[in-house]
């Protein structure tokens, strides 16, 4: 069936190929799933079953810790950068499909500098108290291996918070067991601020003034990074003004 394709890797669910401008790879029931809930979301690589394949674009360039050497990966940081925004968009619909990418995270660059998540082989629903963590763990070790230490730092200060801040408004019996304040964050302050309601949206920001948006969290600086959880969206000309990089949405 595949005589005029060409074999350009392999994975864990078999061989891929190419044939035009496309890619060809047997896909497990999971990565489907995963293809048909996020399918036309930004940062998501388009992808499609044809009979039993899961056919998306070929990418020229792809960004992963399988494709790239580890001492050629922190030249990649110049075009991972301006992707930072798009590559968190893609995790945090990862993340709402209620999904852990259970691998390194893999993009797709087009020669345009585009980057899309892609290859869900290794995606499951297994653990689904654990997919934020997990999942923004596996993105701060993104950046650091591709030379972003900062956002990295910035990425693991963010979830740290952010899940903890989650677990509270889930169990409040835990204020009992840590405190008002764990780690030098103050999340009695943070619980007040959102209500009692778990964050919907996670940002971080390199900037220490103040944030003047109701029902918005804004920890003090922690290694140069402060965090902003909410329970909306903040209006771009807010995110704009303060430097804010959104981490987490829940979509």
């Amino acid at each position: 069936m595949f005589y005029d394709f060409e074999v350009i890797g392999s994975g864990s669910t078999g061989q891929v190929f190419r044939k035009g401008n496309f890619a060809y790879k047997s896909a497990s029931d999971s990565e489907t799933e995963i293809y048909r809930l996020l399918s036309g979301k930004p940062g998501i690589c388009p992808g499609f079953l044809e009979n039993d394949k899961i056919v998306t674009p070929f990418y020229p360039t792809v960004i992963s810790v399988d494709t790239v050497k580890p001492e050629n990966r922190p030249a990649l940081a110049q075009v991972v950068l301006p992707n930072v925004e798009r590559i968190n968009k893609a995790v945090s619909y990862l993340i709402s499909a209620g999904y852990e990418y259970g691998d390194p995270l893999q993009f797709g660059c087009t020669i345009d500098g585009i980057m899309d998540l892609l290859d869900f082989s290794n995606g499951n629903n297994n653990f689904p108290k654990d997919v934020i963590r997990n999942n923004l763990s596996e993105l701060a070790r993104f950046y650091r291996q591709f030379g972003l230490n900062e956002i990295s730092d910035a990425v693991s200060i963010t979830e740290s918070i952010l899940c903890n801040q989650r677990s509270r408004a889930e169990y409040y019996f835990l204020f009992d067991f840590f405190g008002d304040c764990f780690d030098g964050v103050d999340y009695r302050a943070i619980h007040n601020a959102l209500n009692g309601l778990p964050a919907k949206y996670a940002y971080f920001t390199y900037q220490d003034d103040i944030i003047d948006v109701p029902e918005i969290s804004q920890t003090d600086t922690d290694k140069g990074v402060k965090v902003v959880l909410s329970l909306s969206p903040i209006p771009e000309a807010v995110t704009d003004q303060h430097g804010l990089v959104l981490v987490f949405s829940e979509f």
